[in-house]
């Protein structure tokens, strides 16, 4: 039983890099002004990462606290991605 969940932990994390992963780099590469703000989130998202795990180990009904910060994460670094890469657009246009 144990196995499974640490296998079904190893997929859901695998999963969430997918996602997670890309809007890191676009962010670190388009910061908004704030250059360490992601890899600062970039670390929350691990640790939810880790929060996740150890919840879903224990019991799977207690995994709620880290799968809402990996999704919060990936919002916020969306945000800002998208964020930067509008700036970048608009100061190419202005120059």
């Amino acid at each position: 039983m144990d196995g499974d969940r640490a296998y079904r932990v190893q997929l859901n994390t695998l999963e969430q890099m997918g996602i997670f992963l890309p809007f890191l780099w676009v962010s670190a590469f388009y910061p908004i002004g704030w250059a360490w703000l992601a890899p600062l989130i970039g670390f929350i998202w691990l640790t939810g990462r880790i929060i996740y795990m150890r919840g879903y180990m224990a019991d799977p009904n207690k995994r709620l606290i880290g799968a809402m910060t990996g999704g919060l994460t990936s919002i916020i670094m969306f945000i800002i991605g998208v964020t930067g890469v509008v700036q970048a657009c608009l100061a190419l246009r202005v120059m």
